[in-house]
This record gives structure tokens, C-alpha cells and sequence, in this order.
């Protein structure tokens, strides 16, 4: 008996209907989240209800957006997220002036000058936060676009990316280690997770693809963050001599 091929041009439908059940649209509108709805529910409950969504069930309000195909309301949440590392540092900036420099009698300290570094370094960290998830969305988007399993569009990684800061709510607790603020570092690495678990739950991003991708923009978000606090500290302490506090040098031995 003669064996049948079918011609490649000749779909079989039960296959095609299959192939067509497995994608969604990732597009589609959902019920919408409590940010979407800050006019009436207020801006206050909505950012809390959304950050605390996000942090604590993160697939979950990322399929609930009602208007996953614009950044309006994700670059409004990111505005308000700069707001909150602004207070952050003013927050840590007071921490460590009551607990370290205040009482301390081996350093001369500039109190006027430590507030106005204070004040600059809290700007630069709500205009920074801002800035850098702008840069953050569009290298997100590339870094997984090749493990996509269906098309998605960059927006909606961007918007992946702008809810993912919704843990810059712990930067708020004062308390460091040497120079790195534990609450920040908390946070970079909560919005880690939120990001592997975006790509993988709300981008259909291909398990490999879920976890590098997040991993390098991680590392770039970080090394970001490093370079741009050290160049300021560098012009501004070392080119300027604006620094607030200063060790004294120790006296020169008496020799007879």
C-alpha cells in the first residue's frame, strides 16, 4: 500500500486549532488594577494597593491591566516611586546624622553643608529613579525579546518594568551597611524577582530567557547606580570640595 504525504502547504486544522489555543493575547484588557483607578478609589489607597499587588502577587495584577497597550499610568506609578526614593534618602541622610556624625568627635562635620548635600543627593535619587526605568524598560525588552514565545510589544515590558518598582518601599527603612543602604539593596533585589516572574508569567518568556534577561538588567541597573553615585560624589566632594564631613589629619610626631 502506496504511503500519503500531504503537500507542506495543506494544514491539518486539528493541529492549527491546537497551536492557535496555546497563545493569548497578552493584550487584551483586564478588570483593571487599583492604579487605574486612582480617581476614584484616591491616589494614596491606589498607590499602596498596587505596590502591595505587585510585590506580594505580581502575575496576578500584571493580567489585570486594563490598558496594557499604553505607558500613561505605569510612567505616572514611576513618578510617585521617585518620590519615595526622594524620601528615602532624606530618611537615611537623618538616620545617619542622629546615629553616627552628630555625637561623633573623631570627624569635623559641616552641618549646614551636610544638609545641603543631603537635599541634592535625595533630588538626584527621585530624578535618577525616574530616569533609570526608562532605560531599564527598553533594556528589559531586548534582553528577552529572543526567548518570547509569542510577539509582545515593547510597552508592555516597559509596563512590566514600572510596577516592578513597587518594592522601592522598603529604601524607606533607614540602616546601612558601610555605604550600601540595606533597604535599597532590599529592594534592587525584590525587583529582581518581580522581573523574572513578569517575563515568565506575563510575557510568556521561555524559562532560560526569564531569568537571564532580568539577571543583565540587574547588573546594569546596578553598575548604573554605582558609576552615577561615584562621578557625583567625585565632582562634587573631590573636584568641588563641597563634602560635609571631614577626618582630620592626625598631628605630625614631635621630634627633639
Amino acid at each position: 500500500m502506496a504511503k500519503y504525504t500531504s503537500p507542506q502547504d495543506v494544514q491539518i486544522r486539528a493541529l492549527d486549532e491546537k497551536k492557535q489555543a496555546q497563545l493569548i493575547d497578552m493584550m487584551a484588557p483586564g478588570p483593571g488594577i487599583p492604579w487605574e483607578d486612582r480617581g476614584s478609589v484616591g491616589l494614596v489607597g491606589a498607590f499602596f494597593k498596587t505596590a502591595f499587588g505587585m510585590m506580594f502577587s505580581p502575575v496576578n495584577l500584571l493580567q489585570k491591566l486594563r490598558r496594557p497597550e499604553t505607558a500613561e499610568d505605569s510612567n505616572a506609578f514611576v513618578y510617585v516611586i521617585g518620590v519615595v526614593w526622594l524620601l528615602a534618602m532624606v530618611i537615611q541622610s537623618a538616620f545617619d546624622y542622629w546615629l553616627l556624625y552628630r555625637t561623633n568627635t573623631k570627624i569635623e562635620f559641616d552641618a549646614k553643608q551636610y544638609i545641603i548635600n543631603s537635599a541634592l543627593e535625595a533630588i538626584a535619587a527621585g530624578v535618577g529613579a525616574v530616569v533609570l526605568c526608562r532605560f531599564l524598560g527598553i533594556l528589559y525588552f531586548k534582553s528577552i525579546s529572543f526567548d518570547l514565545s509569542q510577539p509582545a510589544p515593547p510597552v508592555l515590558a516597559h509596563n512590566v518594568v514600572a510596577y516592578s518598582t513597587s518594592p522601592s518601599l522598603l529604601a524607606l527603612i533607614p540602616g546601612s551597611y558601610g555605604v550600601i543602604p540595606l533597604g535599597a539593596l532590599a529592594a534592587l533585589v525584590w525587583m529582581l524577582v518581580l522581573w523574572i516572574k513578569g517575563a515568565r508569567g506575563r510575557l510568556r518568556v521561555r524559562p532560560g530567557g526569564a531569568v537571564v534577561g532580568p539577571v543583565l538588567t540587574f547588573v546594569v541597573c546596578c553598575a548604573a547606580i554605582a558609576v552615577a553615585s561615584l562621578a557625583l560624589w567625585a565632582i562634587w566632594v573631590q573636584v568641588m570640595g563641597k563634602g560635609s564631613i571631614t577626618i582630620p589629619e592626625p598631628p605630625a610626631p614631635f621630634h627633639r
